[in-house]
């Protein structure tokens, strides 16, 4: 993968993980007011960590999708990839979830437009170093071919 190309996918990458945080997450459905306020990415980046106390570990992926955006192709991308395969796999499994405030019967739902490009953006990040091993082996080969 050309140097040219690497840089415009590192950088539509953080565009989309960007974009996700100006985006509507999850709705809150809080039954003391009857209302369905938009929760945007910027806030469950800020907060989400706290989602770790109810093993709820997808948020990791935030600070450990940047390790294959920075070095594509070192031995960590490899295995931060995995673990940022796990923290898509795990955010996919949470559509719901309750638990949000004082009452137990408030509880959220992911319909956001920003919770699919954050996956996309995760995803994205995650495949980068395998797209990277592949165009190399791909040069060998056709080196070897001449």
């Amino acid at each position: 993968m050309g140097d040219r190309v690497l840089l415009v996918t590192r950088l539509a990458i953080l565009a989309c993980f960007a974009a996700s945080l100006c985006l509507p997450v999850f709705r809150a459905h809080i039954l003391d007011t009857l209302e369905w306020p938009w929760f945007y990415g910027w806030r469950v980046l800020v907060f989400g960590w706290g989602a770790f106390f109810g093993l709820q570990f997808a948020w990791a992926g935030n600070l450990i999708f940047l390790i294959p955006l920075t070095f594509p192709r070192s031995r960590w991308s490899i295995i931060s990839s995995i673990a940022l395969a796990l923290c898509v796999w795990m955010a996919l499994r949470i559509r719901h979830f309750g638990g949000l405030g004082s009452g137990s019967d408030d509880y959220a739902e992911f319909v956001g437009s920003g919770y699919y490009l954050w996956i996309f953006a995760m995803s994205a990040s995650a495949l980068l170093p395998v797209a990277m091993i592949s165009a190399i082996e791909c040069q060998r080969w056709s080196r070897v071919k001449h």
